[in-house]
């Protein structure tokens, strides 16, 4: 496991205006960072053609490998 965490919320698109676009485009410029069995549907709206919908991660408790967010995909 590289991440986990424990809950997550729809909250206000307006308190993070870029976070959507700034993803795509990390995925589109890294796919191989992407695991295959990927599963993002839950993070889109389907009935808003695919777009972001809103529900972000937030957890008082998380578990990261520090070995993956430090190395050369990350920088």
């Amino acid at each position: 496991m590289k991440y986990g965490f424990n809950m997550n919320i729809l909250d206000d698109a307006r308190s993070f205006p870029s976070l959507w676009s700034r993803t795509r485009s990390f995925i589109n410029a890294h796919p191989e960072l992407i695991h295959p069995d990927a599963d993002l549907d839950w993070l889109l709206d389907a009935s808003n053609n695919g777009d972001y919908n809103n529900c972000q991660f937030f957890s008082n408790f998380e578990v990261g490998d520090l070995n993956f967010f430090r190395g050369k995909a990350n920088e």
